[in-house]
């Protein structure tokens, strides 16, 4: 594999562009990882699962499940071995179809934590009777400062407009229904779905800041990692499998990031936080 950095400017648009060269052997190493993932959701062997692919599925969707795969697992891969941290999906392109034994290229962009400032010196005083989780959210979203990259932002604008038509789905109303139970005009719901991603695009930037801030060794990323992959699979006989099918799958930097974030907020509860009348630290 080689791997071309893109010469651009990353501190002011907070993007990391690369092109992906695969050699033959690599495009079959990720397939064949593809293929067994398939298999284990279907119950049966890689073999199998390659013949009931080539029955249930075209031509053209076999190649986009290829190419989708590798692409997948090799960013991945590329976003563990970065030496700065990422936010949300990496985004791949690709030009040419994908093929086993045949060399395969592609376009990667990862999104970096936006350049945002955030004052951890001041405490985070904690009332009796607040919702310690709320609390800080609130401060974190009033603290931060500096701009929101609009790539960031996109995504999450995307995002939430995916989670709010699920939502109405779920609840059997259409847009309109719902602007008129909550008394809404159609600028004013556009509004509020873009302040809604705004606030997560922020507070994901204050948990990674904080993250940063609190030093913590790599062995304390991978300890949170293992936590969290026990937590999801109920249990530490599955954790193995969860986390092998999430490499298969290309999807560890989402475990990576809310590691990450995990370990920001246990430090600000740590550090920044202060109960309401408790003397303040010299």
């Amino acid at each position: 594999m080689r791997v071309e950095w893109i010469d651009q400017d990353a501190e002011a648009f907070r993007m990391l562009y690369a092109h992906i060269f695969l050699d033959a052997e690599d495009v079959d190493t990720h397939v064949g990882a593809a293929y067994e993932r398939l298999a284990r959701i279907l119950k049966c062997d890689a073999e199998a699962a390659r013949e009931r692919a080539q029955v249930m599925l075209t031509d053209s969707e076999i190649e986009r499940f290829m190419a989708e795969s590798v692409m997948a697992r090799v960013a991945d891969d590329l976003d563990a071995d970065l030496d700065v941290p990422t936010m949300y999906a990496p985004a791949c392109e690709r030009r040419d179809p994908c093929r086993e034994g045949e060399l395969f290229s592609f376009a990667v962009k990862y999104l970096l934590v936006p350049a945002m400032e955030l004052d951890f010196e001041r405490p985070i005083v904690l009332a009796e009777g607040d919702d310690e989780n709320a609390r800080i959210d609130a401060a974190l979203s009033a603290r931060i400062h500096g701009e929101i990259p609009q790539a960031h932002l996109k995504l999450q604008i995307d995002a939430v407009r995916t989670e709010f038509r699920a939502e109405l789905k779920h609840r059997g109303i259409t847009s309109k229904e719902y602007r008129m139970q909550r008394r809404l005009k159609p600028q004013e719901l556009v509004d509020e779905l873009h302040d809604k991603a705004c606030e997560r695009v922020k507070r994901d930037t204050a948990l990674e800041l904080a993250f940063k801030a609190s030093e913590s060794e790599p062995d304390a990323l991978e300890g949170r990692m293992n936590g969290l992959l026990v937590a999801q699979a109920k249990g530490t006989s599955q954790s193995e499998d969860l986390r092998r099918d999430m490499k298969d799958a290309g999807r560890l930097y989402l475990l990576r990031q809310q590691a990450r974030r995990d370990i920001g907020l246990d430090w600000i509860k740590r550090s920044v936080v202060m109960k309401e009348g408790a003397a303040q630290p010299e």
